[in-house]
């Protein structure tokens, strides 16, 4: 993956994943800078992301979820909070969910993330 224009808009953690494994930043860090170097934070952030959905997404599943997110109207940082969260199981759809109840009133948006939820356990 190369970066064709930095600051151009949000990434998502899938990406930001390829892009570091496209760097090798799980290599060894250099102790020389005292292991806080720039080589020493991609590699707490790489170690961060394996253990997140991240590692385990594909660019096809991240366009399928944005496209199927767009039907709810949410914003892009919504839309991206789905898709590096992943929830898979309708507990997790509750808790992201929720949030935006409280404040806006999503009733109708709970209802089919936790639907959408529910199709993705079958």
């Amino acid at each position: 993956m190369k970066v064709l224009q930095p600051c151009a808009g949000l990434l998502t953690n899938h990406e930001v994943f390829q892009l570091l494994t496209d760097r090798g930043a799980m290599g060894a860090v250099d102790v020389s800078q005292g292991g806080m170097g720039p080589a020493a934070i991609e590699c707490q952030v790489y170690r961060y992301l394996c253990a997140a959905p991240a590692a385990t997404q594909t660019r096809a599943a991240v366009a399928a979820c944005t496209e199927w997110a767009a039907s709810f109207g949410l914003t892009r940082a919504e839309t991206l909070q789905l898709v590096n969260l992943r929830p898979s199981q309708p507990v997790e759809a509750h808790l992201t969910a929720r949030c935006g109840c409280q404040v806006t009133g999503w009733s109708s948006y709970y209802k089919r993330l936790k639907k959408r939820c529910q199709q993705h356990q079958k």
